[in-house]
């Protein structure tokens, strides 16, 4: 068997950089559906251009360290379910692509506000565009939310069932994406929840983080299915 240890915090190194490229990506993104009603919206997007195209080259950075972290964990999950391991990494998947069509709608609307303010447009004339990629965004930024947490609750159940990570970070992983997967479908049915429903996770996804850093994965015998 190959080294659950090692490859584990391998995993770790590159959940640590996806972290390190989504987070800030976040921070510099800008967008919210408020800004629709900023009557300077095209001079705001023009002027905000250089944050929000980092916040979509780091966002595409996270999803490729994302992308490493998931293939190596569908080989530790492979060595016992061919099935699970297979179904983690179509979740995954599906949400980076989800995710990248967020950062295309968001990267069309900063060429389109770039061109307009070239040509001397007004902000009305840019308005649909900017609708469209703002809500473009928000819409795949809570889909892909819904595949990221069901692929981890999913990876962290079978953490636990094949005894690959400690039982209480493997039951708090299921806890924690599961909260943010009931509270993002709340969202996309226009319920107001709290912040910290989200914040919770962070804490997780810190300390799972520093786990896979330091312990990487436990050697246990393979039960393929």
């Amino acid at each position: 068997m190959e080294n659950n240890k090692k490859i584990g915090r391998i995993a770790g190194v590159f959940l640590f950089l996806m972290m390190a490229a989504g987070l800030p990506g976040v921070m510099y993104r800008g967008l919210g559906s408020s800004m629709l009603e900023n009557q300077d919206l095209l001079k705001f997007i023009v002027d905000s251009s250089g944050e929000m195209r980092l916040s979509i080259f780091l966002s595409v950075s996270a999803g490729i360290m994302g992308t490493i972290f998931s293939v190596i964990v569908y080989k530790v999950l492979k060595q016992h379910s061919t099935i699970t391991a297979t179904l983690f990494l179509g979740l995954w998947l599906i949400q980076v692509a989800i995710s990248l069509v967020g950062d295309v709608s968001h990267y069309v609307m900063l060429e389109t506000a770039q061109y307009l303010n070239d040509t001397n447009q007004s902000t009305q004339d840019f308005l649909p565009f900017a609708a469209l990629g703002i809500k473009g965004y928000i819409g795949s930024h809570f889909l892909g939310l819904l595949f990221f947490s069901g692929s981890f609750v999913l990876i962290h159940s079978q953490f636990l069932r094949f005894e690959l990570l400690p039982k209480w970070i493997s039951i708090w992983g299921m806890l924690a994406t599961g909260t943010v997967f009931t509270v993002t479908w709340l969202q996309i049915f226009d319920q107001d929840v709290s912040f910290y429903f989200y914040q919770q996770n962070g804490i997780f996804m810190l300390s799972f983080t520093a786990f896979m850093l330091i312990k990487g994965f436990s050697n246990t015998e393979t039960e393929n299915s």
